[in-house]
């Protein structure tokens, strides 16, 4: 990608405004003649060149803040904060940048390495280092992942494929699980998007999106098939605690209120109700900002 067409990156999602100046003329001095590699030092520049500027953007829901969404730790005022908020493949980061942004957040070092290799190495990470299988996953109805395959990827804004299908989803979380349903001649179509962020022993599922050029398997909805899902990964990767949003107190509809007419049936469909079914969880749907299981 070059200088030119990163003035011209869609910034949807959270704290657009503040990715849309940072992808703007402070990355194109950082990073000169195109360079798509992004390296400590030049996240030292980048955060030299506009840590003053960092509460000016988003201030409905900023980044460097927590307004609406006390759950997620504030990231520290350092340049390893930035790291989640270059979009893969647009950027490519240096090796151990992922595990430095996580030991920031306080995330143990064995947990923070496995975070940086699902960002390393996004198609086999979850199958190959932890030995995850997808047909391992069992859902209430006895359905399981059989014949689907659940990727790895990095970045606030960053674009999972859609498949043969075409289109996309845009990830409004740093850590990514993508789940695609295998058709024929070995292609994929993706079904749904699972979005975290981490803190700690922490895993804080935010963004539950279908794709709807594939589904889950037959009987399980949505909000099952990324909740069970989301709860497997979390237990192989040794998170202690999971903790999902709940609609009404969603930081998307802290932002933007006019939001829940359109969307907040299925942000409850996708995760109150599916919360109630699932058991395990504490929290009220109205009074709390997530509910929370013990793994």
């Amino acid at each position: 990608m070059t200088a030119g067409k990163r003035k011209e990156v869609k910034c949807e999602g959270r704290f657009s405004e503040f990715r849309n100046y940072l992808f703007g003329m402070p990355i194109e001095m950082i990073l000169e003649g195109g360079r798509e590699t992004v390296q400590m030092d030049d996240l030292s520049k980048l955060w030299d060149l506009i840590s003053s500027d960092i509460y000016n953007y988003d201030t409905r829901d900023p980044y460097f803040a927590s307004h609406y969404d006390p759950a997620r730790k504030i990231p520290a005022e350092h340049p390893y904060s930035l790291v989640p908020l270059f979009p893969s493949p647009d950027y490519a980061l240096a090796p151990n940048l992922v595990q430095l942004y996580a030991l920031s957040l306080g995330v143990p070092f064995v947990l923070a390495e496995k975070l940086e290799g699902m960002a390393r190495l996004p198609e086999r990470f979850l199958l190959e280092e932890i030995h995850l299988e997808p047909k391992n996953i069992h859902f209430p109805n006895n359905a399981t992942l059989h014949g689907y395959d659940i990727h790895t990827h990095f970045g606030i804004g960053t674009i999972s494929l859609g498949g043969i299908a075409g289109g996309g989803i845009r990830s409004d979380a740093p850590h990514l699980l993508e789940i695609y349903r295998r058709e024929d001649r070995g292609q994929r179509n993706l079904a749904v998007v699972i979005g975290f962020w981490v803190q700690g022993k922490d895993m804080i599922l935010a963004q539950i999106q279908p794709c709807r050029n594939a589904n889950f398997p037959k009987g399980v909805s949505l909000g099952i098939g990324a909740i069970v899902t989301a709860e497997h990964v979390a237990r192989k990767l040794g998170f202690e605690k999971i903790q999902v949003y709940t609609a009404i107190n969603h930081p998307h509809f802290k932002s933007d209120p006019s939001a829940w007419s359109r969307m907040g049936e299925e942000f409850r469909n996708s995760g109150d109700q599916t919360i109630g079914s699932l058991g395990g969880y504490i929290g009220d749907p109205v009074k709390d900002q997530t509910f929370t299981k013990v793994l």
